[in-house]
């Protein structure tokens, strides 16, 4: 049975790292229950997986986002009570596209471990188009979206027509001024009114159907409108059951590919999952564990250390021969040692879910189980102590391991008397050992070190410790026996002489000067080890420093070589041209002559056979030219002449003259830039008249949001005159906006104080 102790080694604090990078909420929910996989074939296939995720970071990134609404809406699908808004239909299809944009995506670079998953999506296109003729991408009904719509909104707009003109006409009566509030439509209880004072019945027959809050102003509906208005009520009721009759058909349509959408949903979370991590560790220090039949470490980060101090994190060395070894880890309190069996323990496990560690190099054994007794177990429930606690979960682990266990134990028999807690502990490991479990082991006790020593498959690790400043520098060194060093500590912590003294004098009682001897040897070994590895890491910062100058050398050769190169040339052509003139006027006997340009055409050719010539050039490459120390682009290759462009100059080359490298070309990402909040889509002015004071004011607040996201610094905002209660509401709320510089009543021929001017 396999079993994990994923809550000691902090697994889910891990995962709960990662999940907070997370931005799709398909891949977080996948991430929640990933899987330790017990198949090594499994585990590489997901690295594969992640490795390929990681090329195409970049690529993807537009394409993973927040998809928060689809992923509440999808499961809500197969609810038979669950009623849909046109927008839904709008998540859905913006859903669809961007899986179709996902799969184009990987299929184009044609990634063998991604496509697994993105060629399995199903094609929605049918869904997508069924949408798109319906809803418009605000998600409103289309009015084409049936013929039946098409005339009811027709029929619809014509009593508008009607019922703006009989309200018109009323507007230019001579007596209009006496009874109208404001000359302006508004539409209360669904049926269109004009705002009239309390003493409209001296003048007009209506029916009242909403009042202003100061009781000022009566919403009016003339008899002239109203079989207008019931008409257009009547055919609003229609537009009602039209518009329901294609939501049905749309959800019933989408229902009826639901089989398949779950497939394409749980491959796209499983595959955006992979995606996300790919863009998490894109900018980590990271490498790919392999499995093997030993365990090495090399410069391997505690993960959640590695996550919380980046740089500031010190990995470890560590290995073991074979499964069944003993590692014993000792050396002083505070040195690492517990986060070193930690870091064992959950580098495993995350190796085991095929994902990258932190560090250099890992490899990993497969074990069928992990145990850990690591920090405080006390527990208040069980009424346990902190030792007692250790102990049950101890004897739980001795019960269930076996040949193929991993267990740590941190301090084992501590938290009870010395010798009969050293002595429980050699028992229990003997007792692991017997059943060929892997054990690593932290202790202080004497009686744990000295069974480790006569154990033919046991070996030691010390805490690196720097004794002169008294702290720890959290490395592992192999083949040293470390020390507790209590009394030394308390030494370099300022205990008086008496105390030290009289320490040492116990300490004499109980061990021999041979085991002082020892434990002295095995401390300066441990310095001498630390010497090493610092020598090591100076050595290789040389080495890198000495490639660093060869590769400086390197080019600077070579750019002498070049310029070498283009003196003889020089040298050649002067020559050339020496002998035209000498046939003119003959110095030098053509003897002379031509020896000397022999000696430099010579020199030439050994020169150009040290240069790095240009293989398999096409037409349409890139290539740095070391003569001219710029780039070229071939043209045109006839035979063994070369055409190419110079910053626009064409020139003719020999084959034998490219001389440089190529360049890889990068094909250049185009980026769609739409801006939707441009100054055409937004107005400038709100009207607010007829409205109630706490409906106003959120439409003014979402006015001025809307502004904010265009260039307008000036707008109009019209509350009418009425009893005043809606400008001085208005008024009062400008007053307190922090994106409001000022505002003022406009102009009395802009409006005066039926309109209020703001500027942001």
């Amino acid at each position: 049975m396999m079993k994990y102790d994923i809550k000691t080694l902090e697994f889910e604090s891990f995962k709960d790292f990662l999940l907070n990078n997370f931005i799709s909420s398909f891949s977080t929910s996948s991430f929640k229950s990933i899987n330790i996989l017990h198949n090594v074939d499994d585990i590489y296939k997901r690295q594969n997986e992640i490795k390929q995720a990681v090329e195409f970071s970049k690529d993807v990134l537009e394409l993973v986002e927040d998809d928060k609404e689809f992923f509440n809406l999808f499961y809500t699908l197969s609810d038979s009570t669950k009623s849909f808004d046109p927008v839904d239909f709008i998540v859905i299809k913006n859903f669809l596209v961007k899986i179709k944009q996902l799969k184009q995506l990987i299929d184009d670079k044609n990634y063998k471990y991604l496509s697994a998953y993105s060629e399995s999506f199903a094609s929605y296109d049918y869904l997508s188009d069924l949408i798109v003729q319906s809803i418009d991408d605000k998600g409103v009904i289309k009015d084409n979206a049936t013929t039946a719509l098409s005339e009811i909104r027709h029929g619809i707009n014509q009593h508008k027509g009607s019922i703006r003109k009989i309200l018109s006409g009323m507007f230019n009566s001579s007596n209009a001024d006496k009874f109208i509030q404001e000359k302006v439509i508004v539409l209360r209880n669904g049926r269109y009114t004009i705002p009239c004072k309390t003493n409209f019945s001296q003048y007009i027959q209506g029916i009242i159907q909403d009042k202003s809050v100061s009781g000022q102003t009566l919403y009016i509906e003339p008899s002239s409108c109203v079989s207008e208005n019931n008409a257009m009520q009547e055919l609003i009721i229609a537009e009602s059951a039209e518009i329901a009759k294609i939501i049905y058909s749309l959800i019933s349509a989408i229902k009826a590919s639901l089989i398949d959408l779950n497939k394409t949903v749980k491959l796209y979370s499983y595959l955006i999952m992979i995606l996300e991590l790919g863009i998490f560790y894109s900018n980590k220090e990271y490498t790919f564990a392999e499995c093997g039949s030993n365990m090495e470490f090399s410069k391997i980060h505690h993960p959640l250390l590695y996550l919380r101090k980046g740089s500031g994190s010190i990995p470890i060395d560590f290995n073991i021969d074979k499964q069944g070894d003993i590692i014993v880890i000792t050396g002083p309190n505070t040195g690492g040692k517990t986060a070193a069996l930690k870091s064992i323990g959950l580098n495993h496990l995350i190796s085991y879910c095929g994902l990258p560690v932190f560090g250099n190099y890992f490899k990993f054994m497969m074990f069928e189980s992990i145990y850990a007794d690591i920090g405080d177990n006390q527990s208040i429930i069980m009424d346990l102590s902190t030792f007692s606690s250790h102990m049950v979960n101890i004897n739980n682990i001795i019960t269930r391991s076996g040949n193929k266990s991993l267990v740590l134990f941190d301090e084992l028999g501590t938290g009870t008397e010395p010798r009969e807690g050293a002595s429980l502990a050699v028992a229990i490991l003997k007792n692991l050992v017997s059943k060929n479990a892997t054990v690593i082991v932290t202790t202080h006790f004497t009686e744990v070190k000295n069974y480790a020593l006569n154990s033919n498959n046991a070996y030691f690790y010390s805490v690196d410790f720097d004794y002169d400043n008294l702290s720890p520098r959290y490395k592992l060194i192999k083949g040293v026996m470390g020390k507790s060093d209590p009394i030394m500590i308390a030494e370099r912590l300022g205990f008086s002489h008496d105390v030290i003294s009289e320490a040492k004098n116990e300490l004499l009682k109980y061990k021999s000067s041979l085991e002082m001897q020892v434990e002295e040897l095995n401390r300066m070994k441990a310095e001498a080890e630390h010497t090493k590895k610092m020598l090591q890491a100076k050595e290789e910062e040389l080495n890198k420093k000495e490639e660093i100058l060869n590769s400086a050398k390197n080019e600077l050769d070579k750019r002498l070589n070049t310029k070498e190169m283009e003196l003889l040339e020089e040298t050649y052509a002067l020559l050339q041209k020496g002998k035209r003139l000498a046939n003119q006027k003959i110095k030098l006997s053509d003897n002379e002559i031509d020896e000397a340009i022999k000696n430099t055409a010579s020199k030439i050719t050994e020169i150009k056979a040290k240069q790095e010539k240009i293989d398999d050039i096409k037409v349409n490459d890139i290539v740095f030219l070391d003569k001219y120390n710029a780039q070229v682009k071939i043209i045109d290759i006839n035979g063994n002449n070369v055409t190419v462009d110079l910053n626009g100059l064409k020139m003719k080359m020999k084959k034998s003259d490219m001389v440089g490298h190529k360049v890889k070309q990068v094909k250049e990402k185009q980026v769609k830039i739409t801006n939707n909040t441009s100054k055409s889509s937004t107005k400038r002015e709100l009207l607010l008249v007829g409205k109630r004071v706490e409906e106003a004011l959120d439409l003014l607040e979402k006015f001025i949001d809307d502004l904010l996201l265009t260039n307008y610094d000036k707008a109009y905002v019209i509350h009418g005159r009425g009893s005043g209660q809606l400008r001085k509401a208005v008024h009062e709320y400008l007053r307190t906006h922090p994106r409001v510089k000022k505002y003022n009543l406009a102009e009395n021929n802009d409006g005066g104080n039926a309109i209020t001017i703001i500027e942001l």
